[in-house]
Formats: C-alpha cells, sequence, structure tokens
C-alpha cells in the first residue's frame, strides 16, 4: 500500500514537472530562409494534376451540376475579403459534396491514392488511415511571464549596461525601432502599424502568383559582450496570432497555407553556417487537394517566445520577433496565410558566463 501511495506522489511530482517544462519550453531552430514548396515540387505537382484533369474536364463539362458548381465556385475565388471566402466556401463543399466522389471516379483515381502520391512529392504532409490529409492545428495554453534578476533597463538599440566579467547580467528592452521585411510576390502585405505591432500575409489563387515567402520583424540590435557562453532570450507579446486556409474548388487541385511566429536572431552562432537563424516558437501548416477545403486560426495571448543560443563571436546582434506567411496553389485553388504580433512588451535577453 505503501509503495502504491509513493508511485502515485512521484507520478504527480513527475507530471507537475514535465507540464512546467513544456510551458516554458525554448522555440526551434528551423530553416525559414528556404520556400516551403520547390519549384521541382511544384513542376511534380503540376504534372500530376494535369494528368488526371485530362480524363476530367470533357466529361466534367458536359455535367450541368459541376458548370453550376463552377460558375460558384469562380465567383467565390474572386472574393477579397477572408471571412466571407470562408464561409462561402464551406457553403459550397457541404451543397456540392457528393462531387467530389465523382470528380475522382472520372479521373481513375481516390483520396488515399491521389494523397499518397501527394506525399511522395511532400513527404511532410501527413496521412491518416483512410488516406485524408491530416493538418497540423496547434492548441497553446495562455500563459504570462514575469521578470527577475534584472541588472539593466532600457529602450534604446545599441543598449550600454554594466557587463560583470563573473556574473550572469539580464538586459531588459522596451523599445523595439530595429524592423526589417520581406516579400516575393506583389500580392503579399507586410504593415508594422505601431511601435508594437506587426503583420504578414500571403494569398494566392489561379489569376495570381504564389506567395513563396513574406516575412516581418521587429526588435532591437544588441552588443553581445566578450566571454559570453551563452545567450537566452524572451520576448513577451500581448497577442501572438497565426491563421492559414487551403480550398480546391475546382477538377483536381491542390493548396497549402503556412504560417509562423517566433525569434529572429541575426549574428552567427554556434550550430549553424547562416547568419540569420529563426527559433519557431509556432506554427500552421495547412494542406488540402481535390476539391474541399481546411483552416485553422491559433491566438496567443501574454505569449513568451523563448530561444537560446551560443554566440560564435562577441559583437552585435539583432534579435527581433518574427512573423512569416506563405500560399501555393496548382490548378483551381485559393489559399491564404496570416501572422501577426501584437503588443510587444519587452525582449528580455541573458548573458551567460
Amino acid at each position: 500500500m505503501k509503495t502504491s501511495i509513493v508511485k502515485l506522489i512521484l507520478a504527480v511530482i513527475l507530471l507537475t514537472v514535465t507540464a512546467a517544462d513544456a510551458s516554458a519550453q525554448d522555440a526551434q531552430l528551423v530553416d525559414e530562409t528556404s520556400p516551403r514548396i520547390t519549384r521541382s515540387q511544384r513542376l511534380q505537382i503540376k504534372r500530376l494534376n494535369e494528368g488526371l484533369n485530362a480524363k476530367l474536364k470533357l466529361r466534367l463539362q458536359r455535367n450541368p451540376r459541376y458548370r453550376e458548381y463552377a460558375a460558384e465556385a469562380s465567383e467565390i475565388s474572386r472574393i477579397k475579403d477572408e471571412a466571407e471566402q470562408k464561409r462561402r466556401v464551406e457553403e459550397l463543399q457541404k451543397k456540392y459534396a457528393d462531387l467530389r466522389d465523382e470528380i475522382l471516379k472520372v479521373a481513375g483515381t481516390s483520396v488515399r491514392s491521389y494523397n499518397r502520391r501527394l506525399k511522395q512529392i511532400l513527404p511532410r504532409i501527413q496521412l491518416d488511415d483512410s488516406g485524408m490529409i491530416v493538418n497540423r492545428k496547434p492548441l497553446r495554453n495562455i500563459r504570462s511571464s514575469s521578470s527577475t534578476d534584472v541588472l539593466a533597463k532600457t529602450g534604446f538599440q545599441n543598449a550600454e549596461y554594466n557587463f560583470s566579467p563573473n556574473a550572469d547580467t539580464t538586459l531588459e528592452i522596451t523599445e523595439f525601432p530595429d524592423t526589417w521585411s520581406f516579400k516575393d510576390c506583389r500580392q503579399g502585405t507586410v504593415t508594422f502599424d505601431s511601435s508594437t505591432e506587426f503583420s504578414t500575409r500571403a494569398q494566392t489563387d489561379l489569376s495570381e502568383e504564389d506567395c513563396n515567402d513574406v516575412k516581418a520583424a521587429r526588435g532591437a540590435v544588441v552588443n553581445v559582450p566578450a566571454g559570453t557562453r551563452t545567450v537566452r532570450v524572451e520576448i513577451t507579446v500581448d497577442k501572438s496570432f497565426i491563421s492559414g486556409f487551403a480550398a480546391p474548388w475546382g477538377y483536381i487541385a491542390y493548396a497549402s497555407a503556412y504560417s509562423a511566429v517566433g525569434i529572429r536572431v541575426v549574428g552567427f552562432i554556434v550550430g549553424s553556417s547562416k547568419r540569420v537563424n529563426y527559433f519557431r516558437h509556432d506554427f500552421i501548416d495547412i494542406y488540402w487537394s481535390v476539391l474541399g477545403a481546411d483552416d485553422a486560426t491559433v491566438e496567443e495571448t501574454n505569449a513568451t517566445y523563448r530561444c537560446t543560443f551560443k554566440p560564435l563571436v562577441p559583437g552585435e546582434f539583432r534579435i527581433q520577433a518574427y512573423g512569416r506567411s506563405t500560399a501555393d496553389t496548382d490548378g483551381l485553388a485559393v489559399a491564404n496565410s496570416a501572422s501577426s504580433v501584437e503588443g510587444m512588451k519587452k525582449i528580455k535577453i541573458t548573458f551567460v558566463r
């Protein structure tokens, strides 16, 4: 009996410790500079879809129900309001749910078969036992952070502070004038609405080019002192937001949407050959095929992004919160994604000796 009680107590302690560790987990170092979908992969998807659609077009164009569906879908693809477009797509899929099976039958394939071929091209896609795509839709807990052992506070770039040669030093930054952005498509948008906010949005459909990379970042420049072995970073924000929406709406088509937030570090670090490194806090990765749609939205309040790195050399580093959005389609499809950070409160940096 005593043994059982002891085991139960240990299990509770272990569960508590595990939960605490998870809530304070560092962001993952990921490659946010490479395209999510390469040119070669796009070409393979295009060839796959064209081969299947060749069997479809003549048969379906003679089907009055499909012509009705295609007219409604074409109208929806031109809607610019994201919420309205999602609502109309959901209504469309319910109204014409039977068409998906007919399209697959005429094309001589199935959801399981098509998605397995799609996964061979895009290995990161996950499938369930029935062959349906399973997308990543994270659910994050609301967290709040507190600050202690602060030795210096500043709101300026290239902050000056007293660095103890024998003790850890913590710096808090409360102003974030250092901004950066990039986009590779005309219809992608980046905004810096205030001194504590930024957002990205990627979108594409049949009439637009793909949005492979839309990024924004905001933060500050700091000098990492000589003798620093490790740098710990915490960025606290009022609200962190990511979303993704992918909807193929005609023939055999494909759509994907990706969005992420985290910490951008500009400066050489141990374990990476790149000068610019991304520590991803959270992300959404959405794919869908044939007729249908999928979407996800994650909003986290009082969010804290965390990362730890070892500087290769001392000197100037840029420490920023970042957001990234991408949207990719082939055929008759629409996709969009967004990321935003609102109310940046502080960047807390600890230099570990």
